[in-house]
């Protein structure tokens, strides 16, 4: 906000910079970054739920620009967008690429109590819980700036790894995504059961690497740009970049059972 003042104090004035002054200035929201703070965030954002754009009839350019999303790495070919289902793959040159915290005003996330979202560049350097906690949990809180949250809010944290899987069911390699998972409130961090710990050093992912996945089939949005390059790709679109891209227009999650 302060340097936003200066500029603009400056007279050196154009609408996106004075747009974001007022929109920051409108929320109240705490967006000053602590010197001593352990998490740079890319982008923070507050309001509805990340959407993305898709490919649609009435954009002939646009749909252009965007393969047909290839089969997703499991060999229920029929399973509906939006459901979930069981899948396998080997996956290759793993490589950290995002991790999006998204802030909700609940014990538990639930999308109902949805409030805001950060992303940052900075993995753990241990999948211990309690460094989880203290990296990004302790920064959503400083962010908040508001006490309620703070006691009765809570976080989920998507690790969002980039590299190439090898489709078993097609007997083809695409560029795929896998995801890790967890939930921190004021009581500490978790994951859920069903799903694989962070791999013991985040900041380096095994690779190849062998397990059964969740997918959340076919939910990303098309994606031209961010930071995944120029090319248009099915991507997850958090803090207006994109994360992960995958071919199948999935997400992957490794699967504990």
């Amino acid at each position: 906000m302060k340097a936003l003042q200066e500029k603009l104090n400056t007279h050196i004035i154009d609408s996106a910079l004075l747009e974001e002054y007022l929109r920051l200035r409108e929320t109240g929201k705490q967006q000053t970054l602590l010197q001593s703070a352990t998490v740079t965030p890319l982008v923070i954002n507050y309001g509805g739920l990340p959407k993305g754009y898709l490919c649609c009839p009435d954009d002939p350019y646009y749909c252009s620009l965007c393969e047909y999303p290839k089969q997703i790495l499991s060999d229920n070919f029929y399973a509906s967008p939006w459901t979930h289902t069981d899948g396998f793959a080997t996956f290759y040159n793993l490589q950290p690429v995002g991790v999006w915290v998204g802030m909700y005003q609940s014990p538990t996330p639930d999308e109902d109590y949805y409030w805001g979202m950060y992303c940052t560049e900075e993995f753990p350097s241990t999948n211990n819980p309690n460094e989880i906690w203290n990296i990004y949990w302790l920064y959503a809180t400083e962010l908040a700036n508001s006490p309620s949250f703070e006691d009765h809010g809570s976080i989920q944290i998507n690790f969002f790894y980039d590299g190439t899987a090898y489709n078993y069911f097609t007997g083809h390699y695409q560029t795929a995504n896998l995801i890790y998972q967890y939930n921190c409130n004021k009581n500490g961090c978790y994951k859920s059961p069903i799903l694989d710990p962070l791999p013991s050093n985040p900041r380096y992912h095994p690779s190849p690497y062998t397990d059964t996945l969740y997918i959340y089939v076919k939910v990303l949005a098309c994606c031209n740009g961010g930071l995944v390059g120029s090319s248009c790709k099915w991507a997850n679109r958090h803090c207006s970049s994109c994360f992960a891209p995958d071919e199948s227009k999935s997400q992957n999650f490794p699967y504990e059972g």
